[in-house]
């Protein structure tokens, strides 16, 4: 499709976003497709008296529960092994300061099934927040599943916990 559409696609896809750049890098089926866009936006901000609370993946946050069944009796199949890496720089306003944010934090799943990294890099009225989710085997055994029910559980309460502003 042409670069246009692609470009109001992605607009509905994340809702509430105006994208101003956009670029798609390393096209060509052999490299790992690179997507790179800015965008302005006021929706994923809950303001609270003088705070304002920020996701920090904005439109990327996982917020329910990717298993939500007891148990399993089948393996998990995911088709393929994946890496996701997902990159957010969050600019602020000089009138705000940081109150709080995210730690950084790591979870692995045992026999390198899977891992997931959380990192902010704090800079003056700027968070760089990187997040990367592995999963290195295309089926999980049901034995595995209580764990990987778990590990998501806990990916979705990392990418939930807020980014805490306030006015100076």
């Amino acid at each position: 499709m042409d670069r246009e559409t692609w470009i109001r696609n992605r607009e509905n896809k994340f809702k509430n976003i105006v994208i101003n750049k956009h670029d798609i890098q390393n096209k060509s089926e052999e490299a790992v497709a690179k997507e790179v866009f800015s965008f302005e936006t006021d929706k994923f901000v809950e303001k609270i008296g003088e705070k304002w609370y920020v996701d920090p993946l904005l439109f990327n946050t996982h917020t329910i529960p990717w298993f939500t069944a007891e148990n399993r009796q089948y393996p998990v199949n995911f088709t393929y092994p994946k890496r996701e890496m997902t990159t957010v720089i969050f600019s602020y306003p000089a009138e705000f300061q940081l109150e709080s944010a995210p730690v950084d934090k790591v979870f692995k799943m045992s026999n390198d099934t899977g891992s997931f990294r959380f990192f902010i890099e704090r800079k003056p009225n700027q968070l760089v927040i990187t997040t990367t989710l592995s999963l290195n085997k295309s089926e999980i055994p049901a034995e595995q599943y209580l764990e990987l029910k778990e590990f998501f559980t806990l990916v979705v309460a990392k990418e939930t916990e807020k980014i805490v502003l306030v006015k100076k």
